[in-house]
């Protein structure tokens, strides 16, 4: 699940962990591995088990990148700008924060990965 917690529109994108390029998205460029969400939206994505990489863009002539993230299916990631980066064990990784099997993953200053039960 992708929720756009900002003002903005967004354009979200899958990849799978392995494409190193990242080029083109799970189900190609208009498939099922890129939606677009308006302020305060949210999109689902199934997903084989496996490693994949979310990246958010500003919708433009030329998409503007504003996160990229490593997730598993059955994670959810929450698109905010207003969001603070730090880790779960008090280090600050980029940006990123870890709180737990059952908590958050924060992801720059604008994303947040929530981590089901396992």
């Amino acid at each position: 699940l992708v929720s756009n917690a900002s003002e903005d529109r967004i354009k979200v994108c899958i990849y799978k962990a392995s494409d190193m390029l990242q080029w083109v998205p799970l189900g190609g460029i208009n498939g099922s591995g890129v939606r677009f969400l308006e302020p305060r939206d949210e999109a689902a994505f199934e997903l084989p088990p496996g490693e994949y990489i979310v990246k958010v863009f500003r919708p433009g002539l030329i998409d503007v990148p504003c996160l990229e993230a490593t997730v598993l299916p059955g994670q959810s990631v929450v698109f905010s700008k207003e969001r603070p980066a730090t880790v779960d064990n008090g280090a600050v990784v980029g940006a990123a924060m870890v709180a737990g099997a059952a908590g958050v993953l924060l992801v720059g200053p604008i994303a947040g990965v929530v981590m089901g039960a396992a």
